[in-house]
Order: structure tokens, then sequence, then C-alpha cells
């Protein structure tokens, strides 16, 4: 839960779907953060305490949180276009894009499709495979 940090929740268009972002006001350059499968924007609130003053902002991946829920499957490249075009609509520019497990998949790919939203990327246990490989999960 967040502290006394304001905090608001919008609604964005983007990619055919609506999705739910947190936004916590802060300076600029902005964070953005992705979460891991089966998680929502939320389980970023704890590390956002501890950057106070800085623009966080935290999204609902498809079929996650408050995000439309499309009918599975959820192609994984499917993420990163999300990420791309709800960086573009909400105009990111410099961003720092921080990804969680398929979170750092999806800035990764996010970040390809639109690099001037993202000016580095911080990604902890990142779900990479090879190139060429798309599914819904990936096979262990």
């Amino acid at each position: 839960m967040s502290g006394t940090r304001p905090i608001s929740e919008t609604r964005v268009q983007a990619n055919g779907l609506t999705f739910a972002v947190t936004d916590w006001p802060g300076a600029e350059p902005a964070v953005f953060l992705a979460h891991a499968t089966s998680f929502h924007a939320r389980c970023w609130d704890q590390v956002v305490e501890r950057l106070p003053g800085i623009h966080c902002i935290a999204i609902d991946m498809r079929g996650h949180g408050r995000s439309d829920r499309p009918p599975p499957p959820y192609p994984w490249l499917a993420f990163g276009e999300d990420v791309a075009a709800v960086a573009e609509a909400l105009g990111l520019r410099g961003t720092l894009g921080v990804g969680h497990s398929k979170g750092g998949h999806a800035v990764i790919n996010g970040a390809f499709l639109n690099p001037s939203a993202f000016a580095a990327l911080l990604l902890i246990d990142p779900v990479v495979w090879r190139r060429g490989r798309d599914t819904a999960c990936p096979r262990r």
C-alpha cells in the first residue's frame, strides 16, 4: 500500500486495448515499471516509495490487474507492443524502463519498437530467449 505520496490511476487506449496505468507524480525523467506474469502495477508500490520525488508510471499489462482481458493466448511480443503503444500514448521520452521477468521482456521489445521513449532499461530477472521464438509462455 502506498504511503503519503499522491497516486492516480488512469485509463490509456493503446494497441486496441484499454490499459490501467498508475502514476506517481514527480520529477522527470520518469521511471516506467512493467510487472511480471500474474502481478499488476501496484506490486511496485514499495519500490516507488523508495524513489521520492521521481515521476513513476506502472502499467497493468493485458490480462492483468485492471487492464483489458482479451481472450488468450497472449503472445509475448504483444506485451512489448503494448509497452511501446502505451509509452507513445503517454508521450514518454527519455524514460527509464524497468521490467521484472515478463515485464523485462516487454520493456526490451517496447524500447525496440519505440526507442525515443526509453533512454535506458533496468531488467530484473528478464525472460529472454533466442530470436524468432514467440510463444504464449516459454517452455522449460
